[in-house]
């Protein structure tokens, strides 16, 4: 009886190892730029684990960056089915990511301390004080209505699309139209990600530091 036992738990093993190296997850690493994979992904978003059943796992969108138009997200949410092999990442409630799909090879990243908002207040109290300033420069209720105005050689503030002109004419009464000089890039595209987005009812940039 032990030796039927110790076959028995000798052949469990060996399926164990066996099924354990069969799910062990091998693959090249894709080093191209961050925005090359927000390109190639059926749906890209920085968002929230929200719920995790047995099956499923549900993010709650709050920037959208890409989607395939046969992908369905509902109120924001978007749920994926959980994979069951060492290539899938294993989420957890409450973490926040910059999501390209749910495995390793995808370039899903997990936001932690290297995601921040960059406030455009600076730049709004430098224009009230030297021209004018309309609060509904800013002003948004879904992301799409905004975007990135630069100014000088490194500076950018978040605005209403229909807006820019406007925000153009009063920022460069006192700031360089960066289109007029003559700029070097020094910004590393592969290490940061800035997207103008709405939030709190502002148009804001939003910056993720993409290091560890």
């Amino acid at each position: 009886m032990k030796k039927h036992k110790l076959v028995t738990l000798g052949l469990f093993l060996f399926a164990s190892i066996a099924s354990s190296q069969a799910l062990a997850c091998k693959f090249i690493p894709d080093n191209s730029p961050i925005y090359s994979k927000i390109a190639k992904s059926d749906i890209s978003f920085i968002g929230e684990v929200v719920n995790i059943t047995d099956s499923e796992t549900t993010f709650k969108i709050n920037t959208l960056l890409n989607k395939n138009d046969k992908i369905n997200t509902t109120n924001d949410l978007y749920t994926i089915k959980n994979g069951g092999s060492s290539c899938h990442h294993r989420f957890q409630i409450g973490q926040k990511w910059l999501y390209l799909g749910e495995t390793y090879m995808s370039g899903s990243i997990l936001l932690k301390k290297n995601t921040s908002i960059l406030p455009t207040n600076k730049i709004k109290l430098e224009a009230k004080s030297k021209s004018s300033w309309d609060n509904s420069w800013t002003s948004c209720f879904k992301t799409n209505e905004c975007t990135t105005m630069y100014y000088d050689c490194d500076g950018s503030i978040s605005v209403r699309k229909d807006k820019i002109e406007k925000v153009q004419k009063s920022i460069y009464s006192f700031k360089h139209d960066p289109r007029a000089i003559n700029c070097e890039s020094t910004k590393n595209i592969n290490t940061i990600f800035r997207t103008p987005s709405c939030l709190s009812n502002q148009c804001e940039i939003l910056e993720i530091k993409l290091y560890q």
